[in-house]
């Protein structure tokens, strides 16, 4: 079951291939290879929220494998979309922790993987969608 957050985001990037043609070969892409780690971050959130942080760092490590070996097949933009997501998650791990600075510390790291994306994609500005 996907999130509220989870479905947000994709109703976000329905709008993607509508933008131009880069948009929808990003989607098309997004849809083979994103959805995966997409919800495996969504089970590291539902882990966190329930305290069971072991479980989430789990999950969150298999994850960070997977973007790994998945770095020299994705595109770049895609690539830092999961990596900001990833970071998102795992900030979100640590400020459930109580671990607050190192939690901004990898929400700082979601911001700029997000920067780095909308730099190699502009059409993942949401005001490019808007």
């Amino acid at each position: 079951m996907l999130s509220d957050a989870l479905r947000e985001a994709l109703t976000w990037y329905y709008f993607i291939p509508r933008i131009d043609t880069a948009g929808e070969l990003w989607f098309e892409e997004f849809k083979r290879n994103g959805l995966d780690p997409c919800v495996a971050l969504e089970h590291a959130v539902a882990y966190a929220r329930a305290k069971q942080i072991e479980r989430s760092i789990a999950v969150l490590t298999g994850v960070a494998q997977q973007l790994k070996a998945m770095r020299n097949t994705l595109s770049p933009a895609l690539y830092l979309v999961l990596r900001r997501l990833y970071f998102a998650v795992l900030a979100n791990v640590r400020y459930v922790q109580r671990e607050y600075a190192c939690a901004s510390k990898f929400l700082e790291r979601a911001a700029d993987a997000e920067t780095q994306a909308i730099e190699q994609a502009a059409f993942l500005d949401r005001k490019s969608v808007v």
